[in-house]
Parts: structure tokens; C-alpha cells; sequence
């Protein structure tokens, strides 16, 4: 149950406080900010390699056409004109290797790129934020036969300049590695990884995080063919290097696994919006994807970098820019922006805007919104007066009503202490009605968290042998949810970790809900009401269910308005699990119980088949058993019960209901929340199961 006031808690046991209803429309997805996308420009320019970044109020564009030529364009951030403004850098550059440019909040500026020959790599400085530069210097220079295709570069405290790239050396030896070159102090410094990267690398991004001046944190996406895959994948890696030229080298994980063969990825680009600072901008990584369809441009998010934990990353979406051969991206003041030579788009930061986030509780006529602990019973409909058009297109609070925003909606009462409101979990619009007669009103028609999972269907297959709270970490984290469990022994893995397999078109619900039965667990979704307006605004907490009171029903406590118990025939008394032992013989634990088989007279006994179930697993037949059993005996009292607004009560909480002077023990299963402005109506009902 969420934490209230003892005045809070008078307010809603007694009658006479006010309703209190909070509700705000925000243009984010499951906490992520959604691209508003406007085109700066749209020219006339060749493909080739491009690069971005933004210095001191300008974005500085680099570009290799067909010829070599390196030009460059420096803008002013926002500006309608200045975007086709090319001053030719360098002649003779290859024109088939990534550029890279860096830069940091003094106005120094770095450019790199790679000679025609394929094996020089050259930086040139700016300090004025690219008004002028200095001439080219060599920083690496490979063995012959060796080619330099693949190029990032990032500025951070502890060094002036940290470059990557990734060469090619060709038949007989086909592995790509990864170099890493630093300036410190005027001087510039290399290294090479000493693990090969794989082979046929199609691009490199890297982004630098951490202000630390004795070392530097630069995480960097590689693009390519891995001795694990048998098609291109993206992977996310993390360099840890020292001012005296330590280095270490972490392999995060896949953010796409290379298994579609028809699909390749190349040219990221990698960005973050107030890094580290906290704010509602998550890292995002701009791709090409090539296909039999073509080439498109797209990106994803990912919801962290310096955690550690299963790496997790939202779906690729693709995007209006072209990809010739791909698009640079760059983060400026308020601004984030991507693009190529002949395409610049930009989009807004979330800051939390007009056009970003309203409160839309003055208007609101009702609402019915259903919270549950199964994709079957949340959501929520709710209607908006709009009498005064604000909601209509061109209306000064439509720009978040778009289907998809998050709508977070508290409840409360006033008090002597003034408003005081508790969240309920976030929803998110998949239906916007608009209605004109007998009074104009926007109707809302919104999913839950459950929802969201239930219309997520995976793209691809998926198998994990690993702990339960891993493969719950990563289909909830990739949909932008924060994960997060209460430490149960089911969720992790002393022994032998279990199988778990998502076949692709189906949807992440039914592995979600498989995990938990699995480990015994619940699922809840929820807001903290300091990250709400910020970063994470979503997130899903996996727990036990225990028994321990939550709050307590009766004349003399919380009043019900109505309210049914039910005792129903369990349908298990006897549960049953099988399994398999590694040796192939049959593994199998049981639970029983001896109260229920003694009032029925009979045993009903239900029965789990499931290979994954062996006696070197933290999940044995036994505890399946008890799980099983336990589901079963939940299921054998039932009920419902009516009352004022509880403005703390969460789905799994156990109450105590007063009834015929006995108190009974019940789980909330699901809740039903009611308002309406003009008649009053404030009230739950709440979907009640055994304990």
C-alpha cells in the first residue's frame, strides 16, 4: 500500500472531505520521450559519410562526397538558413570511411577523418566552435594491407580528444579490431584492443559519460559480424581509460542480436540528452538498417548505460530521414538533431513543455480506471470537457493528446493540510474519441502496463537459459519500464538456470506471465511521485505475495458501501509437479492441503508438467507444487467490496473486511476507481481473492 497522511487516511475513512483528482496528458511512451520531428532542411547534396555535433551554439556538420572532398557546414542551432553553407576541409579523403567529429563546452573542436589511402587517420582542431582550423595532423598510421573503415570520437575532462576506429585487415586474418587513440596534454596516444571485434565492422558511435579528470567513460556501439552470430548485429561496449593511458574494456551486451539474416545495420549514432543529469531524455542510438526493401534510417533508446544488469533496448523505429548511407545526430541546448548532408530534422528535449505535458484535471467529466494484476482487467476511460476547444486541433492543450502519451492520474482528498494526492500506475492512450453533441467532450480509452506488454509482440524469437528476474528484467526494461524485485530466492539462480523461449509473433504478456507463475511471484506497475515529471516515469516491481495487513474495512474503520465474500470448492488440494532430472529420470514434489481435504472429504488434485523442473533448480517440483497449490487456494475465496476512494491501496495489498463481527483476510485482485464531477460519484470496488 502506497504511504498516506494520517490526515489523508481521516479524510478518505470519514465523509465529509472533498474529492481530489489530479490528471496530466504527457508526451512520452512507458516514461520514454517521444520525437516531435521538424525538417530544417532538405537539399540537393550526394550521399556519403556524414557527421555531427553541436559547439557552442552552432551544429557543425562534416561530409565526404563521391570525390574525397571533406566539407563542412557550421549553423547556427535552430536557424531556417545557413544548413547548404559547405567550406571544403580537405581533398583526397576516403570516401567510403566513417568521420567523426568531437567537441566540448570551451569551443575546441575536433575533426577526423581518414586519408584516400585508406590506412592514414587525421584530426584537425578548431578552438573557436569551427569558425577556423588548424592544419591536418596524423594520429595513427596502419600496416600495409590494413584499412581504417569505421570512426567515433568523443571530448571528456580527462582528455582532450578519445578516438575509435575499427580497421579491416582482410584475408588471411578476416577480425576487425578496435583501436583507441587519445590526445592528452598535445600529444596523441594509441592503443589496440586486444580482443578481436569480429569481422566486417559497418560503423562505430561512441558517447562519453562521467566528469571524473582522472579517467574517462566512453561507451561505444560497434556495428558488424561477431564470431557468435551469423548475421550483422549492434553491440554495446564500455572503455574505461585512465590519464596515465590504463584501459579497460567491457563488453555490455547485444542491443540487436545479429539472427535475421536479412537485415543489416550500420552508421550509428549515439546521443544523450542531459547525460547523467537525471532528466526524462534517455540515450539514443540512430541507425541504417538495410533490407531487401531497401535502406531506412531509425532509432532506439536505451534505458541505461553505466547500470549493471541485463542490457536492455527498445525496439527499432524507423524514421523520415533519408539514410545516404546513414544519419548523424548531435544534442544542442534544447534541441535534439540528426540527419545527413542533404537532410537536417530536429526535435525538442523533453523538458516538460506546454506541447509536452498538461494538466487536464479542470476539465475532467469522469472516469473509470481498473487496475489488475493479469493483462484481462486494466485501463481506463476517461472523459474531458471541452467546451472551451482547448483539446481540439490547434487548441492550446492538444499538442500531448496524441495516442500513445502517458496519462498519470492521482486521486485524493483535501484537507485541513490542503490537496493531498497519491498516483495510481500510469496508462497510456490507444483510443481518442471526439465528441460534439449533446456537449463537446474528448473521450480517452487507455492501457495499463499489462496492455502494453499485451501489444508487444516480439519481433523475432527469443530464448534465455537464466535466472527468472533476468528474462523479467529484459522484456520490461526493453518496452521502457524500470525494473525493479523485492530479492525473492525464486527470482534468482543458485543452481541450474531454467529455459524460457518467446516465439516471434507472440505477444511479451504470456512470457511475463509464464516467468512469474514460474518463480510464485506478482507483477505491479507504479509511479514515485518525485521521478514522475522527470526520468523513470514507469515502473514495474516484481514481488512475493505475503500476508501481511495492509489496511482494515468496518463500521469503525473504512466504511463499505456493499460488499460479497465468497467461499468457493478449491479446485487443487492435492498439487502435483513433474519434471525431469538431468539424468532423464522423473523429477517430482508435491503440497498438499489437509484442512480443505478434511472439510471436502476428497483430494482434487491438479498437476504441472514441466521439464524445466529438477532438483538442481532453485525452482524444484516441490516449491512448483507449493505455488501451484498456493494459486489454488487464493482462488477458493473470493468476493467484492465497495467503498470511498482509498487513495494508498494497491493491487496484492491484503485487507481486513469486518463482516457479521468477524474479520476476514482478503487480497485485492483487482480495483475498479470511479469518478464523476457532476454527480458526485467517488468510489472503489475492489476484486477480491484468499490469502
Amino acid at each position: 500500500m502506497r504511504s498516506l497522511s494520517e490526515t489523508l487516511v481521516a479524510a478518505q475513512q470519514g465523509r465529509g472531505a472533498r474529492p481530489c483528482v489530479q490528471v496530466t496528458v504527457d508526451d512520452r511512451h512507458v516514461g520514454v520521450p517521444r520525437l516531435r520531428p521538424q525538417r530544417l532542411y532538405a537539399g540537393s547534396e550526394a550521399g556519403g559519410p556524414c557527421t555531427m555535433v553541436a559547439s557552442q551554439g552552432y551544429v557543425l556538420r562534416a561530409w565526404t562526397d563521391a570525390a574525397g572532398d571533406l566539407r563542412l557546414c557550421r549553423a547556427l542551432a535552430g536557424a531556417g538558413s545557413g544548413w547548404n553553407a559547405w567550406t571544403v576541409l580537405a581533398q583526397g579523403v576516403d570516401s567510403a570511411a566513417q568521420l567523426a567529429l568531437a567537441a566540448n563546452g570551451a569551443g575546441n573542436a575536433y575533426l577526423l577523418y581518414v586519408g584516400g589511402g585508406g590506412r592514414e587517420l587525421y584530426c584537425r582542431r578548431s578552438s573557436d566552435s569551427g569558425g577556423t582550423w588548424a592544419a591536418a595532423e596524423l594520429v595513427y598510421q596502419a600496416s600495409p594491407g590494413v584499412q581504417i573503415i569505421s570512426l567515433a570520437a568523443v571530448c571528456t575532462t580527462a582528455h582532450d580528444c578519445i578516438a575509435l576506429f575499427a580497421d579491416h585487415a582482410g584475408e588471411p586474418e578476416p577480425d576487425d579490431l578496435v583501436h583507441v587513440a587519445w590526445l592528452r596534454l598535445g600529444q596523441w596516444t594509441d592503443a589496440v584492443w586486444a580482443r578481436p571485434a569480429g569481422s566486417n565492422v559497418a560503423g562505430l558511435a561512441a558517447l562519453s559519460t562521467g566528469s571524473d579528470p582522472s579517467f574517462s567513460t566512453v561507451h561505444f556501439v560497434l556495428c558488424g559480424n561477431f564470431e557468435d552470430t551469423t548475421a550483422p548485429a549492434v553491440r554495446l561496449y564500455q572503455l574505461q581509460l585512465s590519464d596515465q593511458g590504463l584501459r579497460q574494456w567491457l563488453h555490455r551486451g547485444a542491443l540487436i542480436s545479429g539472427d535475421a539474416g536479412d537485415f543489416t545495420w550500420s552508421h550509428p549514432a549515439l546521443i544523450w540528452a542531459g547525460a547523467g543529469s537525471g532528466q526524462a531524455e534517455r540515450p539514443r542510438l540512430f541507425l541504417t538498417q538495410a533490407c531487401l526493401a531497401g535502406q531506412r534510417s531509425g532509432q532506439l533508446f536505451l534505458p541505461r548505460l553505466d547500470a549493471v544488469g541485463p542490457l536492455a533496448a527498445g525496439d527499432w523505429t524507423p524514421l523520415r530521414a533519408a539514410a545516404d548511407p546513414g544519419v548523424a545526430a548531435t544534442v544542442c541546448g534544447d534541441s535534439l538533431y540528426w540527419g545527413n548532408a542533404a537532410e537536417v530534422w530536429s526535435s525538442a528535449v523533453y523538458g516538460g513543455s506546454g506541447e509536452q505535458r498538461q494538466d487536464v484535471s479542470a476539465d475532467v467529466v469522469n472516469y473509470v480506471a481498473r487496475e489488475g494484476w493479469r493483462h484481462s482487467s486494466g485501463g481506463l476511460e476517461l472523459s474531458l470537457d471541452n467546451r472551451s476547444q482547448r483539446y481540439s486541433p490547434g487548441g492550446e492543450a492538444a499538442a500531448p493528446l496524441r495516442l500513445g502519451a502517458q496519462i498519470s492520474l492521482r486521486q485524493g482528498y483535501h484537507t485541513a493540510s490542503g490537496a493531498e494526492l497519491s498516483y495510481l500506475a500510469p496508462f497510456w492512450i490507444g483510443e481518442i474519441e471526439r465528441q460534439e453533441t449533446p456537449s463537446p467532450r474528448v473521450n480517452l480509452r487507455c492501457y495499463d502496463g499489462w496492455g502494453k506488454l499485451q501489444r508487444s509482440l516480439a519481433e523475432r524469437a527469443w530464448e534465455w537459459q537464466a535466472a527468472p528476474a533476468a528474462v523479467l528484467q529484459t522484456a520490461l526494461e526493453r518496452l521502457g519500464f524500470v525494473y525493479s524485485d523485492d530479492g525473492s530466492p525464486s527470482l534468482y539462480c543458485a543452481g541450474t538456470p531454467p529455459r524460457f523461449a518467446l516465439q516471434a509473433g507472440q505477444a511479451w504478456a504470456g512470457l511475463v506471465a509464464q516467468v512469474l507463475d514460474y518463480c510464485g511471484c506478482m507483477l505491479r506497475f507504479f509511479v514515485n511521485p518525485s521521478e514522475e515529471a522527470g526520468w523513470p516515469s514507469a515502473r514495474a516491481h516484481v514481488y512475493t505475495p505475503g500476508a501481511e495487513l495492509a489496511y482494515s474495512y468496518g463500521p469503525s474503520q473504512h466504511p463499505a458501501l456493499a460488499c460479497t465474500l465468497i467461499e468457493r470448492e478449491p479446485a487443487a488440494a492435492w498439487a502435483q509437479a513433474y519434471g525431469q532430472e538431468a539424468s532423464g529420470l522423473t523429477a517430482y514434489g508435491d503440497a498438499l492441503d489437509l484442512d480443505s481435504i478434511e472439510a471436502l472429504g476428497f483430494a482434487p488434485v491438479r498437476q504441472l508438467v514441466d521439464e524445466r523442473l529438477n532438483s538442481t533448480r532453485d525452482v524444484t517440483p516441490a516449491l512448483a507444487a507449493a505455488f501451484l497449490l498456493g494459486r489454488s487456494r487464493r482462488g477458493g475465496r473470493g468476493g467484492s467490496l465497495t467503498s470511498r476512494t482509498n487513495a494508498g491501496l494497491e493491487v496484492g495489498d491484503v485487507i481486513s473486511i469486518e463482516l457479521e463481527g468477524q474479520a476476514q483476510l482478503r487480497r485485492v485482485l483487482a480495483i475498479e476507481h470511479q469518478y464523476d464531477r457532476r454527480s458526485g460519484l467517488y468510489r472503489q470496488r475492489l476484486e477480491l481473492e484468499g490469502v
